[in-house]
């Protein structure tokens, strides 16, 4: 199965998976890429009414334009 490899230069290429692999184009040791690491946690949202308070005030507003014609 291929997998992706990088290098200290930034090179990034697909080969075999092995050990001690090298880069083709300059010839340093690579390692595998890493996909789909998360570091930390996902930070806490407090709920809240959020677009239902939005669209009530864009509700008023309008209502009060209307008004004023």
């Amino acid at each position: 199965m291929q997998t992706t490899y990088k290098c200290k230069n930034g090179h990034k290429f697909k080969d075999e998976q092995g050990t001690d692999i090298k880069c083709p184009t300059c010839n340093e040791h690579a390692e595998p890429v890493r996909w789909n690491t998360i570091t930390g946690e996902f930070p806490k949202v407090p709920f809240g009414l959020g677009i239902k308070k939005d669209l009530s005030f864009i509700a008023e507003t309008f209502k009060e334009t209307i008004k004023g014609k």
